[in-house]
């Protein structure tokens, strides 16, 4: 939940968007995708990536923006409607 806290959500989406990607979770690995959507009033509005203070073992892989997919950069800021595509431990998310 330490992701959930850091971007101001509740918690992860209940309903999964579908993305342009596949991820197949094997038992190697340690790590679980989740999405987070940025409601407005979010502390995580208006913020760039990089100013977020996420955990270092978490990575936002993806960003759904309406209709539109980016690859986020350090300087990407997010905005309220974004759903983020979040990689990281079980205990972090």
């Amino acid at each position: 939940m330490v992701v959930a806290r850091r971007l101001g959500v509740d918690e992860p989406l209940d309903t999964r968007p579908r993305y342009p990607l596949k991820f197949d979770r094997t038992e190697n690995m340690a790590g679980e995708m989740r999405e987070f959507e940025i409601r407005r009033g979010s502390a995580a509005v208006g913020q760039r990536i990089m100013d977020l203070k996420l955990p270092a073992d978490a990575l936002i892989l993806l960003i759904r923006r309406g209709q539109r997919f980016l690859v986020p950069k350090g300087q990407t800021q997010i905005e309220s409607g974004d759903t983020l595509l979040v990689l990281a431990e079980g205990d972090l998310l």
